[in-house]
């Protein structure tokens, strides 16, 4: 129990509390108030946790509550409810009411496992134990017991029960390190701090029992980084509590024996669990096709079942007199409504009530494909691929805008200290990965980054030069050496800033430890080789770590101060005036320095800097400062700043930003005076200790210091591009996507980045909207859309936005948004600098709320989150920044490279497979419901029904499901890496073309057709066939017929749809045929009585097996002929593209073959070798090969494949003949192409060429692969040979040959012409033509007639 002394009675009354408190003040109250060592005035919250959706007595209400908000299902339950009503139709209700009972039961099941995890994962935790204090002893507890203001104790590597602030700590100066895993994902360790306060800390080490006070702090919020409060001790003074002394719920202790805390937030009010809640749940635009598509499928039920009705009235109408029928009985018009709802029921199966469940499955299968898909492995990080939710693969093929951080998401985070400019100096000779690529651009072609970090012989010799020993200065004048002496000062503070004004910790490597445990200070300290640092951010720890390599080693901390490992001529100045005189230098020349750290002003978003204010050795105060240019520049005093100096160095950081280097300015000031900083210091700690606006009050008092700064220097530090940057934006362009950059770097590093990575292009015209002043701004933007107004959509990969953040708040203002998306849109490239978090946000929601298009962001930090959340599609990088990103995303990379192949091929896949299961789902079921549309003519619309009524059921469950759920998972076009390097096909999901109504119409037309083709030809078949034994055909016989040739048909479709036909896909249509034939002789048997023998007639007739044989021909006969036809003469690109490459392939498997007779062992290996080269003209410009791991080539599949797909009779492997119209048809379908792939010339018509010289390609690369001369006259030959026959397949060139290749720039063909290593390639210019190899040039920047002319004859 715990006792109330008379100290606690004292102290509740001078706080005014009392053990009650009613509603009111808890409602006026806007802090949480705990009482340490005493009874809680409120009784808070307990620490037990439930994450469970549902209890016992909740789950089956709640849980079909849920399942009934769903459209369909309140379908199919009110067609299971019309069922039951008598009288209204001749099918067996059970056989509606069980498949929605086994969909409600499947969905059931699921939620209840998902449910069971998490409460067996819940009473884990609840039922952990920990120690807490309790009549002066620790006894262990349950986590679901601990309380407010309970003292726990928590040892090394244990979990922390509940948020706690954290009193002590046994390590030097209280530090402690904790990992933070469970709660943000980061596997790296964090340091804390417990509260230093003099009183009563020494009685901690026996425990807390003497401790008695109070903390006042936030209410619990979400905010995982932000704590504000305030301890109140007896007999000490306030102590402002912040986010280093708190350590959260679910966190770690890690290298450290324990610590002692008091529990301020517990249960549901801890910070983790705030941030529990339920991500919006974000909708494709599948699902909201689909939805349309529902509903034209209920419009055409109704529409049906309208129509039944008014024919059944007729019907009723014309034979009211024949008695035998009863209608005399009946009214017309009551009849006719009883039919409406009858047909109603014998309709609802045109909305297939399994299509939700097959896109589950399908969709599960696709996120185990991206998860495992070893392309997208990361081996120095060992990192997968995580695809986070299912709810959204279709997207990934549907992405029309990405939106990419710079820092960790296109670099590598990685940050190495490279150029500096100290006292308006510049220091660092290095070439940065940008510069050289800048250079290459300007024509020095054998331009290489440096790649060795900072490089300056120089700055080290003024830095390590003395005075000579006879005093003399030789030839040295005395303005040179003052100038000497100033650069050398000015490089001391240079580097001693560097070592100073940061946040970091240094530890002792891994594996060179001592003895065991935690390395004290002392021990680091002390250290005798190199310590490695542990930084907040790359570009602090880059910055410490060069001082340390100039000689200003940070060695670590020391209760509350730096200590700087240095040399002695550079300490000198620092005990100057002082009274403790400067330690003997070591064998090395160098000292140690203490410099006593009395305030840390940290680093924010708002502040974009940060400063240290220490006491020197010399006793004096001075505050060392660093941050963004922006903030910096104006705090700087006019007095103590050389203008020259100032101007220099802003010259100098302006070529930084050109060479992609991220900048910022170091500063310093001494305080002049002891008062003033005591000043200061009063206003500081108020500041601290306020609980209202903390952040906002610390910020302003913290600025009041961090003035007339003086000016010493800006370091340059490099952010390396990660690998396969440009080539992945050079594809994801090609394949019409846009790509903006959202950055916080300057305009001038975003730019030049933006050309390293091939995300801006010279041939682009850039524009640059910037400013503060909103009429100027105002002006820019309209301007540039009365500009854009007249250029065509399809042209946007021309032209580039940079928009600066001051004035992208303007641009996204209700006044100029309008204009501002109209010419944004007409952009393939934007880049905003300059932008914060909610900036990168809101340009996201611009796009998303105002367009149709589906978007992407991509991020790597906490800084990300925002936009990742926007978006439709977030994914996360796992980088250098933590994992706040990933954690908040849909889906996780480990580099940017991996989106290439996670939207071209997993995107791609996704979306035209789940587009199929959707159309054919519908299609399906057309076929076999209205079959019982066109039987109404024949029983007077009465709504009587040719299946039996466990045939209806089971068609959508079993005959027709498993094929469609194969295909969605395994159905590819092409090998996944030719995807991956054809971004042309990307278009035909980006644009949303392959689930249009438009498709759906002509899916369900087809349908329709193959019911009545169906029925029909059964009709004509089986209308006077007797049996056997003399008797006439039944209804069920009919039935029967009718639905196995449904069966057969709507199957034949989906093999005919199919791109591969592997032995899975001949397992699955055998299964669902046997499925079929089993169930129908089960009911033969007698199951269903009037069906007794019906399926044994069946099976005894021969024109029933010649009609299940006859009647799916001729329903799929004319729909393919069709599809043909327009393919022949209106083919789409992508089209084009498939029917190239798998000519390409077979003309491979041909060549392999032969060289299999002649003993190849290894013809898998051959392929892929002759894949090496293979480039498709306006599709790509990157060379790629076939992974020999990846594709598994079987040749017989391939030549299935291309008897299928293109029309070729075995043996003759030839093109198909496409016409030139057909061509130029295709290259005009714009909606089919990305605008490289259809450029639209001045002229408005379209240059064909490439593509026709691209497809002629394919005879002229057959001729010239037959032939196995390696001569140059003989390649010579070959060449003229090839020119020829390309020649004759090119149209007629436009008057205007210079406008029409212009569109074209950067785009060339390459292919392999054989296996004898004679290939074709395209080079700059004709004039090199060597003996094995064939050069093609198209010029499209050359404007001279010589040039004109070499275009003309090339082509």
């Amino acid at each position: 129990m715990r006792k109330q002394n008379n100290f606690s009675l004292f102290f509740l009354k001078s706080h005014n509390y009392s053990t009650k408190m009613s509603p009111q003040q808890k409602e006026r109250n806007t802090h949480r108030e705990i009482l340490i060592g005493q009874p809680q005035p409120i009784k808070y919250k307990n620490n037990f946790v439930s994450t469970t959706k549902y209890n016992v007595f909740t789950f089956l209400p709640k849980n079909l509550f849920e399942q009934f908000c769903r459209l369909a299902n309140d379908y199919f339950l009110l067609i299971a409810i019309l069922q039951v009503i008598p009288g209204l139709t001749t099918l067996d209700p059970v056989t509606s009411i069980l498949p929605l009972v086994f969909v409600i039961i499947v969905t059931m099941a699921k939620d209840l496992l998902e449910d069971l995890r998490r409460y067996s994962s819940d009473r884990a935790a609840n039922g952990k134990e920990t120690q807490v204090w309790m009549e002066n002893s620790w006894i262990k507890t349950k986590w679901k017991d601990v309380k407010v203001g309970d003292f726990v104790k928590v040892e090394c590597d244990q979990l922390i029960p509940a948020d706690i602030v954290v009193f002590y700590s046994p390590l030097d100066q209280g530090m402690f390190n904790i990992e933070t895993t469970n709660l943000d994902g980061e596997t790296n360790l964090k340091t804390k701090q417990s509260i230093q306060f003099e009183t009563n800390q020494a009685c901690l080490e026996q425990g807390p029992g003497k401790l008695f006070g109070s903390i006042t702090c936030d209410e619990p919020n979400p905010h995982l980084y932000v704590f504000g409060g305030v301890l109140k001790m007896e007999g000490s003074k306030d102590i402002a509590i912040d986010n280093s002394n708190v350590v959260l719920r679910s966190c770690s202790l890690r290298n450290t024996p324990f610590v002692y805390g008091i529990v301020v937030y517990t249960g549901h009010e801890t910070k983790i669990m705030k941030n529990s809640g339920k991500s919006p749940r974000k909708k494709t635009k599948l699902e909201k096709i689909l939805n349309i598509f529902v509903f034209i499928a209920f419009g055409f039920q109704i529409l049906f079942c309208l129509f039944c009705a008014i024919m059944c009235g007729i019907f009723y109408l014309r034979v009211k007199d024949h008695w035998y029928l009863k209608a005399v009985e009946e009214n017309a018009g009551e009849r006719g409504a009883i039919s409406f709802l009858t047909h109603v029921i014998l309709f609802n199966t045109l909305i297939p009530i399994s299509l939700y469940v097959t896109l589950e499955v399908v969709k599960l299968g696709q996120v185990l494909f991206i998860n495992c898909d070893r392309k997208m492995y990361h081996e120095q990080t060992n990192t997968r691929a995580n695809a986070r939710t299912s709810n959204l693969n279709e997207s990934l093929g549907m992405i029309e805008y990405v939106f990419s951080d710079k820092t960790g998401t296109l670099t590598q985070n990685i940050m190495e200290f490279f150029k500096c400019s100290i006292g308006g100096k510049m220091y660092g000779k290095g070439i940065s990965e940008i510069k050289a690529t800048e250079m290459r651009r300007n024509g020095i072609k054998d331009a290489k980054p440096t790649g060795r970090g900072f490089e300056d012989d120089s700055m080290m010799a003024i830095l390590n030069q003395e005075d000579k020993e006879d005093g003399t200065m030789g030839e040295e004048t005395f303005e040179s050496k003052q100038e000497r002496m100033t650069d050398r000062r000015n490089i001391i503070n240079f580097f001693t800033n560097l070592s100073v004004c940061h946040t970091c910790l240094a530890e002792i490597p891994k594996g060179m430890k001592k003895g065991e445990g935690t390395p004290t200070a002392e021990d680091i300290i002390t250290f005798p080789g190199k310590l490695v640092y542990k930084a907040a951010s790359p570009d602090e720890g880059a910055l410490v770590d060069a001082a340390a390599k100039v000689g200003f080693e940070f060695r670590g901390k020391e209760k509350k101060s730096y200590v700087v490992r240095m040399p002695a001529f550079a300490a000198q100045e620092l005990y100057e005036g002082g009274s403790s005189p400067m330690p003997q230098p070591d064998e090395n020349g160098k000292v140690e320095v203490r410099f006593d750290v009395l305030y840390v002003l940290e680093f924010n978003s708002d502040r974009k800097r940060n400063s240290e204010i220490v006491r020197l050795p010399n006793e004096k105060i001075r505050v060392y400062s660093k941050g963004a240019d922006a903030t910096m520049i104006p705090l700087l005093s006019k007095e103590k700043t050389d203008s020259r100096i100032l101007e220099a160095t802003l010259d100098h950081m302006k070529g930084y930003a050109a060479e992609g280097l991220r900048t910022l300015v170091l500063a310093k000031r001494d305080i002049d005076s002891e008062a003033e900083f005591e000043e200061w210091e009063s206003k500081y700690q108020a500041a601290l200790n306020a609980l209202d606006d903390r952040q906002a009050k610390v910020d302003a008092v913290a600025a009041e210091i961090e003035v007339e700064l003086e000016l010493i220097g800006a370091t340059a530090i490099e952010d390396k591009l990660q690998e396969g940057v440009p080539d992945c934006i050079e594809v994801l362009r090609n394949a019409g996507i846009k790509v903006w950059v959202l950055t916080g770097d300057k305009q001038e590093t975003a730019i030049n980045i933006g050309f390293a990575c091939k995300l801006l292009t010279p041939e682009m015209q850039m524009m640059v909207v910037s400013g503060k002043d909103t009429s100027v701004i105002k002006k820019q933007i309209n301007e540039l859309a009365h500009v854009f107004a007249t250029i065509p959509a399809s042209h946007f990969m021309k032209y580039a936005l940079v928009i600066e953040g001051s004035a992208l708040t303007y641009c996204l203002s209700d006044e100029v948004i309008s204009e501002t998306l109209s010419v944004c849109m007409k952009c393939g490239v934007v880049i905003c600098c300059r932008v914060s978090p909610k900036q990168k946000a809101d340009v996201v929601g611009a796009i998303r709320d105002n367009s149709d298009a589906t978007t992407l962001s991509i991020g790597d930090g906490a800084n990300d989150v925002p936009m990742i959340q926007r978006a439709h599609v977030g994914v996360g990088i796992s980088g250098n920044e933590g994992m706040q990103a990933v954690m908040s995303s849909d889906y996780s990379i480990a580099q940017f490279r991996f989106l290439q192949r996670l939207l071209l091929v997993h995107g791609r896949l996704s979306y035209n497979r789940l587009s199929l299961v959707v159309l054919y789902s519908f299609y399906k079921n057309f076929a076999f419901t209205i079959t019982n549309l066109w039987f109404g003519w024949f029983n007077g619309f009465s709504g009587q029904s040719m299946y039996e009524s466990w045939f209806i059921s089971l068609f959508n469950l079993i005959f027709t499901v498993a094929p469609i759920v194969v295909h969605g998972l395994g159905d590819k076009e092409m090998p996944p890496n030719r995807m991956a390097k054809l971004p042309g096909t990307y278009a035909l999901g980006r644009l949303g073309r392959a689930a249009t109504t438009g498709t759906f119409v002509r899916w369900i037309a087809d349908g329709i057709w193959c019911s009545f083709a169906n029925f029909f030809i059964a009709m004509f078949m089986f209308e006077t066939l007797i049996q056997w034994d003399g008797k006439a055909e039944d209804i069920w016989f009919f039935g029967n017929a009718v639905c196995t040739a449904t069966i057969i048909t709507v199957t034949l479709k989906l093999c005919l749809e199919f791109n591969v036909f592997l032995w899975i896909h001949w397992l699955i249509v055998i299964l669902s045929f046997a499925a079929w034939f089993l169930v129908a002789i089960i009911f033969n048997v007698g199951v269903q009585p009037a069906m007794t023998g019906s399926f044994w007639r069946n099976c005894m007739s021969l024109t029933y097996w010649m009609y299940i044989i006859v009647s799916p021909v001729i329903c799929l006969v004319p729909p393919y002929a069709i599809k043909w036809v327009k393919r022949q003469f209106k083919p789409t690109v992508d089209t084009v593209i498939r029917e190239r490459e798998l000519i390409t392939r077979a003309k491979k498997v041909k060549d392999i073959k032969k060289k299999r007779k002649q003993g190849l062992t290894s013809p898998k290996k051959e392929l892929a070798e002759s894949e090496g080269a293979t480039t498709i003209p306006f599709i790509s410009t990157n060379d790629a090969s076939f992974d020999e791991d990846e594709d598994e080539w079987d040749v017989d599949s391939i030549e299935t494949d291309l008897l299928k797909e293109v029309g070729f009779k075995k043996g003759k492997l030839h093109d198909s003949g496409r016409s030139k119209a057909g061509v130029k048809a295709a290259l005009a379908d714009g909606k089919f192409a990305s605008p490289e792939m259809s450029p639209q010339l001045s002229n408005g018509d379209f240059d064909a060429n490439p593509l026709l010289e691209y497809l002629g390609s394919a005879s002229s690369s057959a001729s010239a692969s037959a032939s196995s001369s390696s001569s140059a006259a003989s390649a010579s030959q070959q060449a003229s040979s090839s020119d020829e026959m390309t020649k004759k397949n090119l149209s007629k060139k436009s008057k205007n040959k210079e406008t029409n290749t212009s569109n074209y720039t950067g785009y060339a063909y390459t292919w392999t012409e054989g296996l004898e290593g004679k290939t074709a390639s395209v080079q700059e210019s004709n004039q090199n033509k060597e003996n094995k190899s064939l050069s093609r040039t198209s010029s499209p920047s050359s404007s001279s007639s010589s040039s004109s002319s070499s275009s003309s004859s090339s082509n």
